[in-house]
């Protein structure tokens, strides 16, 4: 397109789409205005070619659009200058301080008609309107109730707005003192200034200021001609006069204005309502393809794994190259560029030039949980979830929902989850190992995020603890207590050997192993889940009956589900969990915080207390007797 210097950023920069280059521009400052000239002009030139329309060749574009910029400043210079030298002695309202909005208010007093009016300006610290709004008030009110009004309503307009920090400024000297001074009360209109005290409250920053009339003159338009269609776009406040609508002696009693308003916002409705419905089919199509064609990026992801693309990235050592990847690993290159390309859309991994200045690939932080080995490796889990014993009880997930419906995973398998595993060591193995990745992640994040939790304490029980990866990690974090790993005989008698933890083989239904120590708490890690309330309740008994009665307690890692007005950044994925339980366990489901309470209460627990830990799944439920 010509001057190629106007595009010399993107070298060694990728963008996966309009956002992120746009927010790139920004944050840089890469000619921002010319680059939106340059985006209009192409996408200008696009129509008319399409229209069969007369367009500029595609490369005067660069060119021709420097040359309406230039334009475009030189008219701004131009207007501004005309303004300042025509209207010098209307520049007396001031924009706000830098990083605020300045909120103008006034009411208006129609006697003849027994009505009111108030108006709201909001601008910016350039001085230009972000909204506007005029309310008639169906009553009479003497001046002072209709400011101390227009003040509440103003500043309700300016939170709906998203006006988060803001000068009030009216022209009652009355109503700004008294909101400043907090002195509502002590005034005729105090009632209604408590309105606007209690709306005060929902900024961040809120400054009063006093305005005279004359400096308030958009405001107190609005509110006088309340009802007549003013369209304010781009306009400079330091022009505040608005002219007087012509053969109209007050807005109030202008029932053709009320009506032609009336007609245009059903009209507004109308287009709303259409195109929200348009927006729903098209967000309809678009994800009928995801849930169609959504198995292939767990399927990508296990493939990923298997092959060793983070590992393998990681020895590296930097960027590596397509070619050098495919010879590492073995694969030829065109699949496995397939599967980068995919990887990379998720942010998975990342392109990035190689130290000879080739398009190569890197490593991101998702991209290193995919790594066999290492701290934050998630890959067993993964290719636990995403092996067949695992995914076929899926295809049988309506089995557990029907009335009297069996186990999806007896019904794929013919036994259930815990004697299939029990059976077969091989994925005995790798459930182990997936817990244990769990572990790596959960129990840092529950030590920074509950700290003294385990202060004062000499010894802990992990009922259910797998392979003795949580307890060890504990005991490593917190030295002074003495480990215990409680599981089945079968798990525990393959587990290796961790310095101050004991691998104890049992039960859980049946007893759960007390301590010598004075104190000992007992922990559920990702057990509870798996059962329905009644044999929760029987754990948590057996658990109870193993602490003592005054100072002991259990310690519950499980999810929590939220309702919806608590939901965060991890609710898909807890309610994407409860699925998973769904389809591998009998009987097992997450529960809410009220249905935590009232298996809680049904063990007989007085108190307990909930803490979800930073950036992990589950909760942290602290259950006292």
């Amino acid at each position: 397109m010509g001057e190629p210097e106007l595009w010399s950023f993107r070298s060694g920069v990728q963008f996966f789409n309009f956002k992120e280059l746009l927010s790139w521009l920004i944050t840089n400052n890469q000619q921002l205005e010319l680059f939106a000239v340059t985006a209009w002009s192409i996408w200008n030139q696009r129509n008319r070619v399409r229209l069969n329309q007369q367009a500029d060749a595609v490369h005067q574009i660069a060119h021709l659009s420097r040359t309406w910029l230039a334009e475009f400043h030189a008219r701004q210079v131009s207007q501004d200058a005309q303004v300042i030298h025509t209207q010098p002695t209307r520049c007396r309202w001031k924009p706000p301080p830098s990083g605020l909005f300045k909120i103008n208010f006034d009411g208006a007093v129609c006697q003849r008609n027994k009505k009111s009016g108030i108006g709201v300006v909001i601008s910016d610290s350039r001085g230009l309107v972000i909204a506007s709004c005029s309310k008639a008030v169906h009553q009479t009110l003497d001046s002072a109730d209709i400011e101390a009004m227009a003040a509440a309503w103003a500043l309700s307009f300016a939170s709906d707005v998203g006006v988060k920090r803001a000068v009030l400024e009216g022209d009652s000297m009355a109503v700004i003192t008294c909101l400043r001074e907090n002195e509502s009360l002590l005034v005729p209109c105090g009632l209604l200034l408590e309105d606007a005290k209690i709306l005060s409250r929902q900024f961040d920053e809120l400054r009063y200021s006093h305005a005279k009339r004359e400096d308030n003159g958009l405001a107190h338009s609005l509110a006088k001609y309340t009802g007549v269609v003013i369209l304010l776009v781009d306009c400079k406040l330091h022009i505040l006069s608005a002219p007087r609508p012509k053969n109209v002696s007050c807005s109030l009693e202008c029932p053709v204005a009320y009506n032609i308003e009336e007609a245009r916002e059903k009209k507004r409705w109308k287009k709303h309502r259409e195109f929200h419905h348009e927006e729903e089919e098209e967000h309809a199509d678009i994800n009928t393809w995801k849930y169609i064609l959504g198995f292939s990026e767990m399927a990508v992801v296990k493939c990923a794994i298997d092959l060793g693309i983070a590992d393998a990235i990681e020895s590296h050592g930097s960027p590596i190259t397509l070619s050098d990847l495919s010879s590492t690993l073995g694969c030829a290159p065109s699949p496995l560029y397939g599967i980068i390309r995919f990887l990379m859309h998720r942010r998975i991994f990342k392109e990035k030039l190689t130290t000879q200045g080739s398009p190569g690939y890197a490593q991101t932080p998702l991209s290193r949980r995919l790594m066999r080995q290492g701290e934050h490796s998630m890959a067993a889990f993964i290719l636990m979830e995403s092996s067949p014993v695992m995914l076929a009880p899926w295809l049988s997930l309506s089995a557990r929902v029907l009335a009297n419906g069996t186990s999806s995973f007896e019904k794929a398998h013919g036994e259930y989850l815990w004697s299939y595993t029990a059976a077969n060591p091989d994925h005995s193995q790798l459930f182990n190992e997936a817990m244990a990745c769990d572990a790596r992640l959960v129990v840092p994040a529950m030590i920074q995020g509950c700290p003294g939790l385990f202060d004062g304490n000499s010894s802990l029980a992990d009922v259910g603890g797998d392979n003795g990866t949580t307890i060890k990690l504990l005991v490593k974090a917190c030295p002074w207590l003495q480990g215990i790993n409680f599981d089945l005989p079968h798990v525990v008698t393959v587990a290796a050997e961790i310095s101050g933890v004991e691998h104890v083989g049992g039960d859980m239904f049946e007893s759960v192993l007390k301590a010598d120590a004075a104190f000992i708490m007992v922990k559920l890690h990702w057990v509870l889940h798996d059962w329905a309330d009644k044999e929760c309740i029987q754990i948590l008994k057996k658990c109870k009956e193993a602490i003592l009665e005054d100072k002991g307690k259990v310690i519950i890692i499980d999810a929590v589900i939220q309702e919806q007005e608590e939901m965060d950044k991890l609710t898909d994925a807890r309610l994407m969990l409860d699925m998973v339980i769904m389809a591998h366990t009998t009987t097992g489901n997450e529960r809410t915080l009220k249905e935590w309470g009232f298996v809680l209460g049904e063990t007989g627990f007085s108190r307990y207390t909930v803490k979800p830990p930073t950036r992990a799944l589950q909760s942290v439920i602290e259950a006292c007797p």
